[in-house]
Parts: C-alpha cells; structure tokens; sequence
C-alpha cells in the first residue's frame, strides 16, 4: 500500500479503537493525499472531519485544495475555497497554485 492508503488505514483503526480524533489527524492525512494527487479522499477526510463536528481548520482545507490542483480538478480546488469562512494567505496560496498548474499545462 502507498503511503497515503496507510494512513488512512491508520486513521480508521484509530476511529474503530475509538480513540479520540482530532482535525490534525484528518489534515496529516489529507497532507498524504495532496503529495498523492487524491482529492476524492482528501474531501472524504474533509467531509468527514465536519461530519464529526471537529473545529476544520486552514492546514485541512489547504491541503485538500492542493490535492484538488494536483489532480487538475480546479473548479473543485476554487469552490472549496470560497466554502472557507475565513481563509488565510495560505489558503489563497494554495488556490494560486491550483490555477498556476492548470495554466501552466496549457502552455
């Protein structure tokens, strides 16, 4: 399994034991699935953590974002960001960067 699949493994055996999550857990895994172009998890995690009622914070949702600008889905990566109440410059880095990997392949 690649490294993104393990923790998500991982994240579920915690969830499973009933160990008390956190949204830093769901960003680290959202993070493995951002360097693994995994969006569809990546939101996963994300809806996942809301479902939850975590506090989600800026470092999930950037690292969905980027995981949505690494699989070139971004509409997607663009309409996350304008769910975020209030983003960070972070948050608006990661949406520059889902817009620059869509230009830079059309050149």
């Amino acid at each position: 399994a690649s490294q993104w699949e393990l923790t998500l493994q991982l994240l579920d055996l915690a969830l499973l034991r009933r160990l008390p999550s956190d949204v830093i857990s769901y960003a680290a895994c959202a993070s493995g699935c951002e360097k693994a172009a995994r969006w569809r998890e990546a939101l996963s995690l994300l809806r996942r953590a809301e479902e939850e009622h975590l506090q989600v914070n800026a470092i999930l949702c950037n690292a969905v974002i980027g995981a949505c600008g690494r699989a070139r889905e971004v509409d997607r990566g663009l309409a996350l960001m304008r769910e975020i109440p209030e983003p960070l410059t972070d948050t608006y880095n990661a949406a520059i960067g889902v817009c620059l990997d869509q230009w830079q392949q059309a050149l």
